[in-house]
């Protein structure tokens, strides 16, 4: 169906709002709970106020997220639609601190109606613009996010106690997944020529940034992307050349973390806690063969919101028992939440969103900047190990659907694929 000028020009005027949003929750986090509205985040206020003013555009161009997108979208949508009902399945969570606490349903379904609220925004703000806007929207939206970040860093360090990068967007544990979609977004762009100088100064702040959250999953997360770089077409000497800031980046790092004594916890992977939160939950996950199959129960093991609510006092110790042992306030791993609260069917869904993004980076291979969008859309389920990404931090999730909406959409027409092999005539 053709668009009319009307209908483009307002949807890229709407994209601009990813700027204020993007910058915005750098200084104000969006996950405390209103209090007025019966305890819903406000991250669930604006996202779906989002998502409904970018629906006429979501709709109308969704045919531009391809296969691997609907995949992709349709394995998370599947997702939620479990959670839910396995919420409904079960009785009421209760947590044991001082006292016991009965945990209300809404403690529980807020952060799944969170999640797809994070995606119809994220993906609907990127869809608004028309493709060719999109990078250059994203880009002015990563520079605000950088430059708040940094003007934040200060006022998170004195709540903090420590000078590792926070914001209040995310703290130094899951800040860095921000970090590294906003450099890649920016080498992209870069790559394409105009506002060059933009698109690097975008990714060398972020770059630093992410090393300066000192974050462990971070230095995984960063390695991963690398590696994927070099192994995809992203091997030609003028594109090496042209990524010339990636590979010193690598030498500063190896510096940093032999020098700086407060990086050296970049390569220890010792955590007491989380070791016991993995085996614990693990034992409650295998506790029966129905668990194994549809898994403990959404709530029933992290019913995370109702600490970060308020709702219940977060304990000193910031662990809690249950019947298998001690276990963290949250699963601290996507990955291990989808199987132990959804058990083989999560695992499964799970592996078919990452069937989608690998499938997303095969076919990005012959365009250098949506492969480095790819790439590092990717390498974050390597974070995903170690915290609780598109179920849990949302502020950082819908800059993720942003960043693979623009990867699933780009123009390929308007990118230059990489150059064939240079044929010796004879």
């Amino acid at each position: 169906m053709t668009e009319s000028e009307s209908f483009r020009r307002t949807g890229n005027r709407i994209s601009w709002l990813l700027v204020p949003l993007l910058g915005g929750m750098q200084l104000v986090g969006l996950r405390r709970s209103l209090d007025d509205l019966g305890g819903v985040s406000a991250a669930l206020v604006v996202f779906v106020a989002l998502a409904v003013l970018t629906s006429p555009w979501w709709w109308r161009r969704r045919g531009e997220l391809g296969r691997w997108g609907f995949m992709l979208v349709a394995f998370f949508l599947a997702i939620v639609g479990c959670a839910l009902i396995s919420i409904a399945a079960h009785p009421a969570p209760v947590v044991h601190t001082s006292e016991d606490f009965v945990v209300q349903a809404r403690w529980v379904v807020i952060p799944w109606l969170t999640a797809p609220a994070a995606l119809f925004a994220g993906m609907g703000l990127v869809l608004s613009a028309e493709a060719t806007r999109r990078l250059s929207v994203m880009l002015a939206g990563c520079a605000a996010m950088v430059v708040a970040a940094v003007v934040d860093w200060p006022r998170q360090a004195a709540i903090h106690g420590s000078w590792r990068f926070a914001t209040a967007m995310g703290g130094s544990a899951t800040i860095h997944v921000a970090m590294l979609l906003a450099a890649a977004l920016g080498l992209a762009h870069a790559l394409r020529g105009p506002r060059a100088r933009l698109g690097w100064a975008v990714a060398v702040l972020s770059m630093a940034a992410l090393v300066a959250t000192g974050s462990r999953a971070a230095l995984l997360m960063l390695v991963t992307w690398l590696v994927i770089l070099a192994a995809g077409r992203i091997r030609s000497r003028e594109q090496v050349k042209r990524l010339w800031p990636v590979w010193l980046g690598i030498v500063v790092l190896a510096a940093l973390v032999v020098t700086v004594p407060t990086l050296a916890r970049l390569v220890s992977f010792t955590d007491l806690k989380r070791a016991e939160n993995l085996e614990t939950s693990l034992q409650l996950w295998t506790s029966s063969g129905s668990s194994v199959l549809w898994g403990a129960g959404v709530g029933q093991v992290w019913p995370w919101y109702v600490f970060e609510s308020g709702a219940v006092a977060v304990p000193g110790a910031g662990m809690v028992p249950s019947a298998a042992g001690d276990l963290l306030l949250s699963p601290h791993s996507t990955f291990l939440a989808l199987v132990v609260e959804l058990g083989v069917l999560g695992a499964i869904l799970g592996a078919g969103c990452v069937v989608a993004l690998v499938g997303l980076l095969v076919s990005s291979r012959s365009h250098p900047g949506r492969f480095l969008v790819s790439a590092a859309v990717v390498a974050t389920l390597v974070a995903s190990l170690f915290d609780t990404y598109w179920f849990k931090n949302f502020e950082i999730s819908v800059l993720w659907w942003m960043t693979a909406a623009v990867a699933l959409t780009w123009p390929t027409a308007k990118d230059p694929a990489m150059p064939p092999p240079v044929s010796v005539e004879r």
